[in-house]
């Protein structure tokens, strides 16, 4: 009933506003450009239910509506910019005014705000002016709009699957949403009713000679295009577009550096020339691929009348970096473009009186013209509004196919501009700001398998097209047979002159044996010649009056362009080899390679030891031999990353050693282990995983002479140590699932090396004696042991002396790498010393690395001495650290999550008494690829219950997303309680807990929840703007009492910090055992706003662009942060986590 009420509204609509919508706005007069609007289904269906109703008249109520929601969006960027720059950036007051006061999406915004309210006041505005306005108002609303269309999902690779096994296709008789609904009749100036255009078919008219407004946006409307030159329109900016726009290009090809764009998805840099005057001028200077293709493809359009960016390809580009060396740009490129290799894209590199410079090969410069007055908004849709219902955009479906442009990606590559008039108003524009990825078939700038044939065959129902895309399109779908038609006139215009000098522009290699550009010319022409002929136009007039005809065709020039290898044609960057073999075969062989790859470090990196089976060496069965083997590479994305040259950080590690005993089921032995751990950061996880490996040489070379090869911030540790086991094994055979038990005793000896910066290098000399009780399931295969789950407690003594060093005295470290010989370093200073009391419980959950968990209890009570003037060690402070944790993560294909929870307690103490106690708790979430729903139902409201405020992050993510998630995000929350916070937990009572519950939940009602064939009645809670299940709120409370009442009977305060850290992990949790927000939310109003410090952050990794809306995070944060030196936690920390030990240093 809904749906039929909906199509009548519909009805009444176009029945009742048909006169108005047709009629003219300005007079169509000879010489004086006709502008009439429309009303498309499309609108009529947006109009129809958002601004106005059945009668033609403005909905107040929903009007104010969108209003609202727009001001909402709109503050909801501008606070999180505040924030961003006063709070992240530390800008002052005001240069955060001056930047906000820049903010472009802000502006536009404001465009819209300000025509909704012409909408809301114009009542004596026609219907065609409020059209106009109204469609002002949803396409830039769709601009302004997040766009992020997760690549890395199994469901997105199956979407791009399904369009590639579609053949593309055009009906010579459906129509599937009728004609074209914006043909202008000539005779009138207005437009053609669906009625008048089935008419003139069934009179035999041919409506491919009908064009759309001459203001559409799209193209330039011509009678005939083949006086069009590429040159001027494109090189030189001679368009509708760009015209009064100045165009500057460096006269001598020097352009200077200012930056790697770590926005893009394509090699690209921010790099500015001078201007006569000295004025600078930016461009984007492309590298590496799309350097021929996209300009080719931007003079074609140019020469038809579409509009497009401008770009110029240029050899031999000098750019200037000034001060930053080589190395520095070079560490900056590959953090973003690591699998693109910058020494193969450079000519020459040295210095001269400006700095250092290097010489690129060749590039694409496209400048930054004036943003005053043209304004790049932001993507349009093929889908939205009613694009699909005018002819210029359903035309533009042929251009692709001819250039074969296989990326037409549903908005990511549009770009809708906005050109300021003289009267202050602006004309819309919308582009493809993307074409490079053309001149191929599958792939981009393939001369050899850009297909001779576009089509690949028909019948008297349709023509089938010789294309494919893997890019989802809702553009193409209902391009009639005359909507063709009419951009196959155009292509038929343009003469052979043009084609080549379009050609030309692309600066396609020209020599024999690879002279693509000549093969090219003759490729586009035979296709389109193949588009005439299928399309019936062979011998037709075009609307100049001449027939149209076909062009001469020379397949030879195959001869003079043979297939290159991989980057095979000398001075040119852009692979042209056959894209089968670049870009199918190659890659998915270094995929299966790296999975392999993958496969094989999570495998190994599993196994504990190779077990010699006795009866090989002629010994007693119950003999144990065993040689102790672990070569693993640990890659862990950083969620504290200060640049994107920390975004990854790797842990390399080698352990060899022996084990010999004597038992079967119970038995004893002793065992030898020698291990090197080498922690670095890494811009990318292909850097990461393809990078050298570092250990070898660490192994084999002297430091002092390999130092300044390994990675900047690298952290080295050697440890040996000595094992006594008593030892239970259970298991069935050389192939079996097995247990073991065991009690050991070790004697370690270890040394961790940092070089952090270029000034010192940090020793530590460690020495611990402790005993280890474990157990672990694990499969045996033959000589291989997998451990799986693995339980072990550990309690010891753990020395530690710590020393630095300059660079100069690096030489002497291989005495400690080599011989643990510390002698000649403690000779040249020692810093301090910690004598570590310590206790750790951990378990580990490993599925061969595809989900994985780990979680870690430890409390150290540590001494730290100093040395006076004489030399005399004095006992300097005393602190107690308590740590307890979790870690969680899983993988699939490209997909998965990590999940961090932790709690840290540190405190010096006087006897018993804490000095500056501090707790902090952490709740990192990295999410491969977060929805709307998992934002709105779980990561926000839970940042909102831990803060207690609601909308703590000022983020509404279904308003401001055009599709239904965000990709890859970082959520960060953290609380810091300080010493009168942490006094307070320990006074907490149950019944104080509850009465301030009580008093924070805003409502309660009863629900109905259907089980089996009985329903039953369950209270929901709200708390936050989230309901609950009051259940579960009063099971975390009672659960976390339970664990809280241990601290009561704790002797001492260490034994009560000890169990208030179990009871915040333990006890504030919830199903699915993350931490329940209504607890700490309850918590953090008890200790009081003045005691603690907590901060959210909602944001994208390092490597990864981002796209949210106004490319702002989402920040937001409550009390004031108090200072504390690092080297209270800096003695201290997990040496089997790399993030603990890189974060630590």
């Amino acid at each position: 009933m809904g749906r039929l009420l909906q199509a009548f509204l519909i009805a009444v609509c176009l029945t009742s506003w048909t006169a108005q919508g047709r009629q003219v706005p300005e007079v169509s007069v000879p010489g004086k450009r006709v502008s009439p609007e429309w009303v498309t289904p499309a609108l009529v269906q947006q109009i129809g239910f958002r601004f106005v109703d059945a009668q033609g008249n403005l909905k107040a109520f929903e009007i104010r509506s969108f209003r609202q929601e727009l001001e909402k969006r709109r503050e909801e960027i501008r606070v999180n910019l505040e924030r961003n720059l006063t709070y992240l950036e530390e800008k002052s007051p005001d240069k955060v005014a001056k930047k906000i006061k820049k903010q472009k999406t802000l502006h536009y915004y404001d465009l819209i705000l300000d025509w909704l309210g012409q909408l809301e006041s114009g009542r004596h505005l026609s219907f065609a002016d409020r059209i106009r306005l109204i469609r002002r108002i949803t396409d830039l609303d769709a601009a302004v709009k997040s766009d992020i269309d997760p690549d890395n999902t199994v469901v997105q690779k199956l979407r791009h699957l399904q369009a590639f096994s579609h053949r593309y296709r055009i009906s010579k008789s459906k129509t599937p949403l009728g004609e074209a609904a914006n043909l202008v009749n000539p005779a009138t100036g207005l437009y053609f009713s669906q009625a008048e255009l089935e008419q003139l078919k069934a009179e035999g008219k041919d409506l491919s000679l009908f064009d759309p407004p001459a203001d559409n946006g799209v193209l330039e409307v011509q009678q005939d295009v083949s006086k069009n030159s590429p040159t001027i329109r494109f090189i030189n900016g001679q368009n509708p577009l760009h015209q009064g726009i100045e165009l500057h290009y460096p006269a001598d090809n020097k352009v200077y550096f200012k930056e790697v764009r770590h926005r893009q998805s394509k090699p690209k840099l921010t790099v500015y020339s001078r201007k006569p005057g000295g004025k600078k001028q930016e461009y984007k200077l492309k590298l590496a691929m799309e350097l021929h293709g996209e300009p080719t493809s931007a003079a074609l359009s140019n020469a038809l009348g579409i509009y497009s960016d401008l770009t110029r390809y240029t050899r031999g580009v000098k750019m200037v970096l000034g001060e930053v060396t080589y190395e520095e740009f070079k560490r900056d490129w590959n953090s973003y473009y690591s699998s693109y290799d910058l020494d193969r894209l450079i000519e020459k590199r040295g210095q001269d009186s400006e700095g250092n410079y290097v010489v690129f090969i060749d590039g694409l410069l496209e400048p930054e013209l004036n943003e005053k007055i043209l304004k790049r908004a932001g993507p349009w849709y093929w889908g939205d509004g009613d694009h699909k219902y005018r002819r210029e955009f359903r035309a533009m479906a042929i251009f692709n196919l001819w250039i074969h442009n296989t990326d037409l990606k549903e908005g990511e590559n549009n770009k809708l501009i906005l050109k300021m008039r003289p009267d202050g108003d602006y004309d819309f524009f919308y582009i493809q700001q993307d074409l490079g990825f053309s001149f191929g078939y599958l792939f981009r700038e393939r001369p050899s398998d850009y297909p001779w044939d576009i089509v690949s065959h028909e019948n008297s129902e349709e023509v089938i097209f010789n294309y494919r895309s893997f890019q989802p399109n809702s553009g193409f779908e209902h391009v009639t047979w005359a909507d063709a038609r009419w951009m196959v006139r155009k292509i038929a215009q343009l003469t052979r002159q043009q084609i080549t000098e379009a050609v030309a522009i692309g600066n396609w290699p020209h020599q024999a044996p690879y002279d693509y550009q000549a093969l090219y010319v003759e490729k586009l022409i035979a296709r389109r010649n193949q588009l005439v002929k299928a399309f019936g136009l062979e011998g037709a007039r075009d609307k100049s009056g001449d027939r149209i005809g076909l062009l001469s065709v020379d397949n030879t020039v195959e001869e003079n362009a043979v297939v290159s290898e991989k980057w095979g044609v000398p001075g040119y960057t852009v692979d042209f080899s056959p894209g089968v073999q670049a870009r199918i075969i190659d890659p998915l062989m270094a995929k299966i390679q790296r999975g392999l790859k993958d496969g094989a470090i999570n495998l190994i990196g599993a196994i504990n030891s190779v077990s010699l089976e006795p009866d090989w060496f002629g010994w007693d069965e119950g003999m144990i031999a065993r040689v102790i083997l672990n070569i693993n590479r640990t890659i862990v994305k950083n969620p504290m990353a200060t640049s994107s040259e920390d975004a990854f950080i790797v842990r390399d590690d080698f352990k060899i050693g022996a084990r010999l005993g004597y038992g079967l089921v119970v038995s004893g032995d002793v065992a030898y282990v020698r291990g090197y751990s080498l922690i670095y950061p890494a811009s990318s996880r292909e850097s990461a995983m393809e990078g050298p490996r570092h250990l070898l040489d660490v192994m084999t070379e002297s430091y002092g002479q390999m130092q300044d090869r390994l990675p900047k911030g690298h952290i080295l540790i050697h440890e040996s140590y000595l094992e006594g086991r008593g030892r239970l094994n259970l298991d069935a055979g050389p192939i079996s699932v097995g247990y073991e038990a065991s009690l050991s005793r070790f004697d370690l000896s270890r040394s961790l090396i940092s070089r952090r910066d270029d000034s010192r290098i940090l020793l530590m000399e460690d020495e611990s004696l402790y005993t280890e009780r474990a157990q672990k399931i694990y499969t045996k295969l033959l000589l291989l042991k997998i451990t799986h789950l693995k339980w072990h407690d550990q309690k010891g003594e753990v020395n530690r002396d710590a020393y630095e060093l300059g660079i100069e005295d690096a030489q002497h470290v291989d005495d400690v790498i080599f011989a643990n010989d510390f002698s000649e370093v403690k000779k040249r200073g020692l810093h301090r010393k910690m004598k570590s009391e310590f206790w750790e419980r951990v378990s580990n959950i490993n599925l061969l690395g595809f989900w994985k968990k780990k979680k870690v209890i430890r409390r150290d009570l540590v001494e730290v001495s100093r040395q006076d003037d004489s030399g005399r060690w004095l006992k300097d402070r005393t602190k107690l650290v308590v740590d307890v944790g979790a870690q969680q993560a899983w993988r699939f294909v490209q997909d998965g999550e990590d999940h961090i929870k932790r709690i840290h307690f540190s405190s010096e103490l006087n006897g018993d008494e804490p000095i500056d106690p501090l707790m902090k708790l952490s709740f990192i979430h990295m999410d491969r690829n977060a929805t709307i729903a998992e934002l709105e139902s779980g990561y926000l409201p839970f940042v909102d219950g831990v803060a207690g405020v609601l909308d703590f992050l000022d983020f509404s993510p279904r308003l401001h997303a055009k599709q239904d998630g965000y990709g890859e995000l970082l959520v960060n929350t953290s609380i810091e309680y300080y010493g009168e916070a942490i006094r307070r937990l320990f006074e907490l009572k149950k019944e104080d807990f509850k009465n301030l519950l009580k008093s924070q939940i805003e409502d309660r009602k009863m629900v109905t929840v259907s089980s089996g064939e009985n329903d039953r009645e369950e209270e929901h809670s709200l708390y936050r703007g989230k309901w609950y299940t009051t259940q579960s709120i009063d099971y975390a409370v009672d659960r976390f009492f339970r664990y809280y009442d241990d601290i009561e009977a704790a002797a001492g305060f260490t034994e009560q910090v000890e169990a208030l850290n179990i009871a915040l992990y333990k006890g504030a949790v919830r199903a699915g055992a993350s931490f329940h927000p209504v607890v700490f939310g309850v918590l953090n109003q008890w200790v009081g706003e003045e005691n603690l410090f907590l901060e959210s952050h909602i944001s994208v990794p390092e490597d990864v662009e981002n796209k949210f809306p106004g490319r702002v995070t989402f920040y937001n944060r409550i009390g004031e942060q108090r200072k504390f030196s690092k080297e209270r936690d800096r003695l201290l920390f997990d040496l089997s986590e790399a993030l603990a030990i890189y974060q630590a240093f």
